[in-house]
């Protein structure tokens, strides 16, 4: 069987990656160590990579230590879960690479101590779909005190202050071959990207008009697209059919305009 990779989430405590190595690497033996982060320069974790990744060369030599970017659905910087559209990012960027591991039949180890929340959580919903009985979620439990900035490895004699502990996963054991699948699970997991993939070309065109100029009235988006105030209307009408189908609100009429523009931008 394949050495396991080790992966790890990385928010704004990075000591814990190496804490948990360090319980770990006596168990098992990873060759290869990969931190996922996002934006790796304007995000709240920049700091957190530019410390770590030092360590992990000089203190792992048997190791192999990289980075693995998470970027939107665009392949822009992803920044940070701030709303559904970042959250569905993130989630497809991290279960596009836990598939990589899996399609070569590389067992994956995943830290999620050392993502924000969301991402932890996020992470750990991504394991339930992709891992496979010789793969591991673990989290680290220890008091706050042990991780401390720059602190990367515990003192002699003070592991037992630190708790590793496996997080229990029913896997789904979703054959490797088969893992392109997954993209109907996460579709359906997307009322918005099933809302926008239902617009026809006219309707995508308004709303990237909507987008651009959100206080315009219909009449002058209709200026803007060389087209009537009431073919706008009817435009208009037609997506907020759809975006009641594929959403669960119930939207008064003269919220509708303002739901629709925050789904387009992606609030919702």
């Amino acid at each position: 069987m394949n050495s396991p990779v080790f992966l790890a989430t990385l928010g704004q405590r990075p000591e814990a990656i190496t804490v948990a190595l360090d319980v770990l690497l006596p168990r098992y033996q990873y060759n290869e160590i990969v931190v996922v982060h996002t934006d790796p320069y304007a995000s709240g974790i920049a700091e957190s990579l530019k410390s770590l990744m030092p360590v992990l060369h000089n203190d792992y030599p048997d190791c192999v230590a990289k980075g693995q970017e998470i970027k939107t659905s665009s392949g822009l910087a992803l920044i940070d879960i701030s709303n559904q559209q970042t959250a569905h990012d993130y989630f497809r960027g991290l279960t596009e690479i836990i598939r990589q591991y899996r399609q070569r039949l590389i067992p994956v180890h995943l830290l999620v101590s050392g993502g924000r929340k969301a991402m932890s959580i996020y992470a750990t919903v991504a394991a339930t779909y992709l891992f496979g009985e010789q793969d591991r979620v673990w989290t680290v439990l220890t008091e706050t005190r042990w991780l401390q900035d720059g602190i990367f490895h515990l003192p002699p004699g003070e592991a037992d202050a630190v708790q590793l502990v496996e997080l229990p996963l029913l896997p789904t054991n979703i054959p490797a071959g088969a893992m392109e699948n997954l993209t109907v699970v996460l579709n359906r997991r997307s009322p918005r990207e099933r809302f926008l993939n239902a617009l026809t070309k006219q309707e995508n065109t308004l709303a990237e008009i909507y987008k651009q100029h959100p206080y315009n009235s219909n009449e002058e988006l209709g200026r803007i697209l060389g087209k009537s105030e009431k073919t706008v209307e009817n435009q208009l009408r037609s997506m907020y059919r759809k975006m009641l189908d594929y959403f669960d609100m119930q939207i008064e009429d003269h919220h509708k305009r303002k739901v629709l523009l925050d789904i387009l931008i992606g609030r919702i």
